[in-house]
């Protein structure tokens, strides 16, 4: 289980995990990360074929899913 809280102008992330930990991180900046992963994920993807493609978000989202 993941929530996350935003407030108001100043950007304020709360993260609720499994074990109910909260995690608070200052001043997140949500598009500047977004855009971050995205090149990311653009740079590691450019050269591959479909096939590859599809591997590489399987892979990625069984990777995600194991933190």
């Amino acid at each position: 289980m993941l929530k996350l809280t935003f407030v108001h102008q100043k950007i304020l992330l709360t993260m609720e995990t499994k074990n109910k930990k909260k995690t608070i991180i200052k001043d997140f900046k949500a598009v500047k990360f977004m855009r971050e992963v995205r090149d990311k994920i653009s740079m590691d993807i450019k050269d591959m074929n479909f096939d590859q493609i599809k591997l590489y978000f399987e892979n990625r989202k069984a990777k995600l899913a194991e933190k």
